[in-house]
């Protein structure tokens, strides 16, 4: 099991050590804000908007629930986990560096990660091909999170299965709940 903790660790490491290349800071910095519960919603919102979709505040609903109950299920496992943060765990003679302010919380699983792939799965559902996009932004907000300097790999793998997870959770609820939308997708 040691092993799996040192790989996780050299990996971190090995991103974090790039996170010193401007260009980079803006290619990989900035998705972690989509991440945050508040710009993920407040971005689908106007996306579902915009598109005026039949039914669209429904779905967004359905959507802000889901992706709300994933995040703060993956922020109670952080307690129940208390895997403290790259940059409380590391001496300090290794340089962690941080693109942003440093959250006090704890690192086990990332809630960004989380978020980001329950709107994947759900996006996706409410779109079908047009959101083929979701996936491969899901993954750069998972990858921003390691790159920024605060989350492990692990972490964010561990958010990306319970997003998913959850999304999917989602899809089978909203399906049964409403026969018609078997149909329409």
């Amino acid at each position: 099991m040691n092993w799996i903790f040192d790989l996780d660790h050299r990996l971190f490491l090995w991103m974090n050590r790039f996170n010193d290349r401007e260009w980079l800071n803006y290619l990989l910095g900035w998705p972690t804000v989509l991440g945050r519960l508040e710009v993920l919603l407040g971005v689908v919102f106007c996306v579902m908007w915009i598109s005026r979709q039949k039914g669209w505040m429904k779905d967004y609903l359905a959507f802000a629930l889901v992706v709300t109950i994933v995040y703060l299920f993956a922020g109670g496992l952080k307690l129940a986990f208390m895997r403290p943060r790259p940059y409380d765990f590391f001496p300090p003679e290794i340089v962690i560096r941080t693109l942003f302010a440093r959250p006090d919380t704890y690192s086990f699983p990332s809630g960004h990660s989380a978020a980001a792939f329950a709107a994947a799965v759900l996006l996706h559902f409410f779109y079908g091909r047009a959101a083929r996009f979701v996936y491969p932004a899901a993954f750069i907000v998972a990858i921003s999170r390691i790159f920024i300097g605060v989350h492990y790999p692990s972490d964010v793998a561990a958010g990306a299965f319970i997003g998913i997870l959850g999304g999917w959770l989602g899809v089978w609820i909203l399906k049964h709940s409403d026969p018609g939308r078997l149909s329409k997708r």
